[in-house]
């Protein structure tokens, strides 16, 4: 399953994960911050990558959400 996620940091920069996320954390990448729920978005991206889409020609599926830091 495709799933991209959009996080905000304090630092005002804002980037982009999905679930071919190959690190163990989640970080700034303008300011080295470690999200406050870091793992387990890691998680929810690793699970994401489990599921099988069907394999259905053509399908497109695609999951936005945006996490803002605490």
């Amino acid at each position: 399953m495709f799933l991209k996620l959009k996080i905000y940091c304090t630092c005002n920069c804002n980037y982009y994960v999905n679930e071919q996320i190959n690190t163990e954390k989640v970080i700034c990448p303008n300011c080295g911050k470690e999200h406050p729920s870091s793992s387990q978005i890691i998680s929810m991206l690793h699970m994401a990558k489990c599921i099988d889409d069907g394999n259905v020609p053509g399908a497109v599926s695609y999951t936005h959400l945006t996490l803002p830091t605490t």
